[in-house]
């Protein structure tokens, strides 16, 4: 499963989003946006702060499944 992380410009972690999405501008600000197959409709997305930073990570199904925290810790160590 693809997941896009959010990290701060010192490299933590600030949150995580399922899927893969595209950056964009939105009202001035940096934002992550999903949108449907033609590219042209925003459907999901998260507003970015200055200096955060965006990577995609391929998690397994099992981490996937994992409760939020446990899927954290997880996700920490893909990142680092």
């Amino acid at each position: 499963m693809k997941v896009t992380v959010v990290t701060s410009d010192k490299g933590e972690l600030v949150g995580t989003i399922q899927g893969e999405y595209v950056q964009t501008e939105v009202e001035g600000q940096t934002a992550l946006a999903a949108d449907d197959e033609s590219g042209s409709v925003i459907q999901a997305g998260i507003l970015l702060a200055p200096g955060q930073q965006t990577q995609e990570i391929d998690v397994s199904e099992d981490v996937a499944r994992m409760e939020a925290t446990d899927f954290l810790e997880q996700v920490k160590t893909l990142i680092e």
